[in-house]
């Protein structure tokens, strides 16, 4: 009977770790996940930016709606981030969290290619920054 108990403890184990690597709720996942892909985007000569959302100031929601309403905002706020990227407003980077239930979302996006191509910032910088006034009023 010992390797069955062992079994189940080592999936128990498995089924823990996999569930700090993907956020079901907003949709995203850890930080240790792309780890490995933003590291070859280095490598190929690309340089990468790094764009860090930080929406605890909107815990108000969580404390008098629940977490419910909470995490339901952190998703919309993450679809609109997708769709801006999609509509060419930002590039099209890697979205994710530092960490499971995290407050912040973290965007990996290509600033130059290795064909040296690059994508100016302050092209893009202040038009999201206007995107995203006109969502936190939402």
């Amino acid at each position: 009977m010992p390797e069955l108990d062992d079994s189940a403890n080592l999936r128990a184990e498995w089924l823990q770790y996999r569930a700090r690597l993907f956020d079901r709720e907003i949709g995203l996942p850890t930080l240790p996940t792309i780890v490995d892909d933003v590291k070859r985007q280095l490598e190929d000569g690309g340089s990468i930016g790094l764009l860090t959302f930080i929406l605890n100031a909107e815990r108000q929601v969580e404390e008098i709606w629940g977490w419910q309403a909470y995490d339901k905002l952190i998703g919309e706020f993450v679809k609109s981030l997708r769709t801006l990227a999609e509509g060419g407003l930002i590039p099209q980077g890697t979205f994710c969290l530092p960490a499971i239930r995290s407050d912040e979302v973290l965007c990996f996006l290509p600033v130059a290619n290795r064909d040296g191509a690059q994508t100016p910032p302050d092209e893009w910088l202040s038009a999201l920054a206007a995107e995203l006034d006109d969502f936190v009023r939402w």
